[in-house]
């Protein structure tokens, strides 16, 4: 299949590969567009199944190419593999669509919404792209390639809205993302458009804290009252019941995220994991950041006095276990000439 957008409106079309060359008709704003030639995704074949991102926590995986439901291996998240019952392109539903509650699905293919129970299921072997175009994009910018990114068990992205911001120009709120790749990482703010690219051994911080889980109840507040004993104890019971009939709990995530890199600062409310949740999924990001720094310091760190020598010849300084200068050539006893 060729994906790719329309240049007008930047709808997704999703295209059988015997249609490459060829024109159509965007079905949302009407423009006449070109069907690339040549495959556009990531081809996500491998021998041993299909490599895949989480939508959740960003860590890739290999995956049988024959099932329509993936558990990733890292947050424990399902994705759905499913038809659109419009267009029948097979797309991948990410595990906040999949919970129940959710009656309609929107196709990212053709940008129709349908019923749940309309949309069957799909072997995950025919959806061959992961990464949105955008994000393909902007992979080649930095000189990233997309192919290991879709099996990297160890990437983690994670998603919010900035609370605050210091350090950079440009767009300072709304919604943001990190993706933590195994070379660098990635900050978008808003669109791909607005991005920084960061070193590990850049990093000077990644905190996060919060409330974790929030209950919050709404409704209710029913006063029950009248006259007599008996008004009394009938207006409690209609108060009673009319409170349990409006009184609602919600229950949601958030979690408050600080990355620091440079004299850069960036402050943002993350709803998909607790704080305790974060710790355990940011390991090897945290890990990633320590091995920057040491490897940082090992080639910054100044070598000990008592490792250095005198060259008689030229006065510079080189390690004692020389045997000849590098600065003029002089070979010290023992040396050979």
């Amino acid at each position: 299949m060729i994906d790719f957008q329309c240049q007008d409106c930047g709808r997704d079309f999703h295209i059988a590969e015997e249609f490459a060359g060829k024109k159509s008709r965007c079905l949302s704003c009407g423009a006449v567009v070109e069907v690339p030639t040549g495959f556009s995704g990531v081809q996500s074949l491998t021998a041993s199944g299909v490599a895949a991102v989480c939508d959740s926590c960003g860590a890739g995986g290999i995956y049988p190419g024959d099932v329509a439901e993936r558990t990733c291996g890292v947050c424990g998240l399902i994705t759905y593999q499913r038809r659109c019952p419009s267009c029948k392109g097979a797309s991948e539903i990410p595990p906040q669509d999949t919970v129940p509650g959710v009656n309609k699905w929107m196709c990212p293919l053709c940008g129709r919404d349908s019923g749940r129970h309309r949309w069957q299921s799909a072997p995950l072997s025919e959806q061959r792209k992961f990464l949105t175009r955008e994000l393909l994009d902007l992979y080649s910018t930095v000189g990233l390639s997309p192919a290991p990114v879709v099996s990297d068990p160890t990437r983690r992205r994670l998603d919010g809205e900035i609370t605050r911001v210091s350090g950079i120009s440009g767009a300072a709120t709304g919604p943001c993302t990190l993706l933590f790749e195994r070379d660098l990482v990635l900050l978008i703010i808003g669109s791909t458009a607005n991005h920084w690219s960061i070193e590990y051994e850049e990093i000077s911080g990644l905190q996060f804290a919060g409330p974790g889980v929030v209950s919050k109840t709404s409704g209710g507040g029913w006063i029950g009252g009248g006259f007599g004993l008996t008004g009394i104890i009938e207006g409690a019971a209609i108060a009673s019941v009319l409170n349990k009939l409006t009184t609602k709990t919600t229950t949601s995530t958030e979690s408050v995220i600080s990355f620091h890199w440079d004299s850069c600062q960036l402050e943002f409310l993350h709803t998909a994991f607790t704080p305790s949740q974060l710790s355990e999924l940011l390991a090897p990001v945290v890990a990633r950041i320590e091995s920057a720094h040491a490897a940082h310091e090992a080639q910054t760190s100044p070598v000990p006095s008592e490792d250095l020598k005198t060259c008689p010849d030229c006065a510079e300084q080189v390690r004692t276990a020389a045997r000849k200068c590098r600065f003029c050539g002089y070979v010290f006893d023992g040396g050979e000439a």
